[in-house]
């Protein structure tokens, strides 16, 4: 059946890859906010009125004290069954009174794609993964060339396994 948003949210591996590639690859690495009045950060850091405030959401998912010696590793196991950090903490979507409006619906647009694709095909990359480049040149983080993926029909792949004598 076509998932619905109740079956993406009863998916915690699938909810768990989300999170660990916008860990990985947030899709902004880089963004900044504007003070229109001073201010002081949480830290006590004294804020000017109409300094820049430069955040770094790709660093902050490849931070070792925060996500452990594995940190480069994609483990969709460490979202499961504990709580999501503090957008402040993980500001992959902003945070406070300028979070992202679409967060949750682009969770559960890229969680029914992911779903809907998985039910059907099985996905392997078309050529090495060394050969995957990053682009950081714009304001969203891009694959050079784009992605390009190898989609299996499942019936296929089925049959496949069959013929090797798996069950």
């Amino acid at each position: 059946a076509r998932p619905t948003y109740k079956d993406v949210d009863k998916m915690p591996y699938l909810r768990g890859v989300l999170w660990e590639v916008l860990r990985l690859r947030p899709v902004v690495p880089l963004d900044s906010k504007t003070a229109v009045q001073a201010d002081v950060l949480p830290d006590g850091t004294y804020v000017p009125s109409n300094a820049r405030v430069l955040f770094f959401p790709f660093g902050v998912g490849l931070d070792q004290e925060r996500w452990g010696e594995d940190v480069q590793e994609m483990r969709p196991e460490r979202w499961i069954g504990k709580p999501l950090p503090s957008s402040y903490d993980f500001p992959v979507f902003q945070a406070g009174p300028r979070i992202c409006l679409g967060m949750n619906m682009a969770l559960f647009e890229a969680g029914v794609m992911l779903a809907t694709l998985m039910q059907h095909f099985e996905l392997t990359l078309a050529g090495s993964s060394e050969e995957v480049r990053y682009d950081r040149s714009g304001g969203v983080m891009g694959v050079e060339g784009g992605l390009l993926v190898k989609a299996t029909p499942l019936a296929v792949v089925d049959r496949d396994v069959s013929m090797l004598g798996g069950a």
